[in-house]
């Protein structure tokens, strides 16, 4: 449709609606069809618990394009449930966006089974910093080196 159609208006309802579901802002309709692909793939090895894909996932963790696909991969990482990957859902959880700070306390939650450290996705910026030392202090006395 974005590329058949002579018409602005639909151009930028089509891209509108992308944006919104793939949470990326973008005309290239590359970048966009690119989603997809990356989706499924995450939702794959989240669904199978598939630990070879965990590499993938890091990658599309620091690739950090769409914060949809971050939350998804979260969610795949939490599913696998590999006590290694802690490290790289931390980050997220100082992340400025609040359903991905959620998803990321959720998913380290999960994977530490520390249901006993504290962290409120919706509290002051420096208190939730002050939360996530802790977090970083257990990930760096238990992670294997």
């Amino acid at each position: 449709t974005y590329e058949k159609t002579p018409y602005k208006p639909v151009k930028k309802y089509v891209t509108d609606s992308l944006a919104k579901i793939t949470g990326i802002a973008s005309e290239d309709m590359n970048v966009q069809r690119q989603f997809l692909p990356k989706w499924n793939e995450i939702v794959k090895a989240g669904t199978e618990r598939d630990r070879s894909r965990i590499p993938q996932l890091r990658t599309l963790l620091q690739e950090g394009a769409s914060p949809i696909l971050v939350r998804k991969a979260l969610w795949a990482l939490m599913r696998i449930n590999d006590p290694d990957t802690l490290g790289d859902v931390l980050p997220f959880m100082s992340s400025d966006d609040l359903e991905t700070r959620t998803t990321a306390y959720e998913a380290a939650k999960f994977i530490a089974n520390r249901s006993e450290l504290a962290f409120t996705p919706t509290a002051p910026k420096d208190r939730r910093e002050q939360q996530l030392e802790a977090w970083r202090a257990h990930w760096e006395k238990t992670r294997q080196k």
